[in-house]
Order: C-alpha cells, then sequence, then structure tokens
C-alpha cells in the first residue's frame, strides 16, 4: 500500500517536473502509477479495475485530492490558466462546427 505522504511526495514531484499534470488527473495518475513502477498498459481495463486495490494502489480519486491538496498550499505548482483557456477555445470551435453541420445537414460542406 502507497502511504499518504509518500504520495504527496511523489505527486509533487510530478506536478513540479509535467507541467500538463497540474490540471489533468487522469495523465497526473498515469505518472503516479509509472513512478511506483506500475506499467499500465500491460493490463486492460477490466482487469486493471478489479485488481488495483489487492496491488496497494491509490484511486485517481485519492490522487486527485492529494493534487488539490498540494495546490491550495503551492501556488507554483497550480493548473495554468492557458490550459483551460485552450479547453474552452477548443469547445467552442467544435459547437460552432456542430452547429453548421445541424444547420446544413451537409457534412463535406464544413471546413475545419
Amino acid at each position: 500500500m502507497i502511504k499518504i505522504k509518500s504520495l504527496e511526495k511523489t505527486v509533487k514531484s510530478i506536478l513540479m517536473t509535467c507541467p500538463e499534470s497540474r490540471g489533468d488527473d487522469d495523465l497526473l495518475y498515469i505518472k503516479v502509477l509509472d513512478a511506483n513502477g506500475i506499467n499500465i498498459y500491460g493490463y486492460d481495463a477490466r482487469n486493471f479495475i478489479l485488481s488495483y486495490r489487492k496491488k496497494g494502489l491509490p484511486t485517481i480519486e485519492t490522487v486527485g485530492r492529494c493534487r488539490r491538496k498540494l495546490q491550495e498550499k503551492k501556488r507554483k505548482i497550480k493548473a495554468r490558466c492557458n490550459s483551460k483557456n485552450k479547453q474552452k477555445n477548443l469547445r467552442e470551435h467544435f459547437l460552432r462546427i456542430f452547429k453548421k453541420l445541424v444547420l446544413t445537414k451537409n457534412i463535406n460542406s464544413v471546413k475545419m
């Protein structure tokens, strides 16, 4: 079982070295598993979900809580607004294209 203090140390290290993980719990979780020597790619989803607790691995929720707790304490490791703006822009772009498709009902006429 991974201890909380050890998990905090691992998460903090990942957040410092991998800025993309600061706003992406999925990426952070994979990095935490890698740091603990777990090759996630060797499992299919069903087997991993059924066995991760038996192996003493933290849940993705635990890793996310740890990230938020660390980010409250240290401003330096907070997610950048840039990534949030990028997601918002991508979402708006998708919606514009989707509306064109719905209004024209012609997929071939939409330019991406």
